[in-house]
């Protein structure tokens, strides 16, 4: 998108702020392993979760691909999507 801006004629390039995706938030002082339980996930699985919206630009299709080499090398893995 910058370099996009910065090919405009009209735009000022001293004017162009890139701002991150994503928010900051604070750790959760103790997890709640009755969350994983509801989702019948055993404790001790690595747990590779994703939370965003469900929309084809996101590439979810991308990460389910990727996902199935990490299953291929740790067995316990689990993927979690929230969207």
């Amino acid at each position: 998108m910058f370099r996009h801006c910065l090919n405009n004629p009209f735009a000022n390039p001293e004017k162009i702020i890139t701002c991150p995706n994503g928010i900051e938030i604070k750790k959760p002082k103790k997890f709640d392993q009755n969350i994983l339980n509801q989702l019948g996930i055993a404790p001790g699985r690595f747990i590779f979760c994703t939370v965003g919206r469900l929309a084809e630009e996101k590439g979810i299709d991308i990460l389910l691909r990727a996902f199935t080499h990490v299953a291929d090398k740790i067995a316990d893995a689990v993927l979690l999507i929230v969207g």
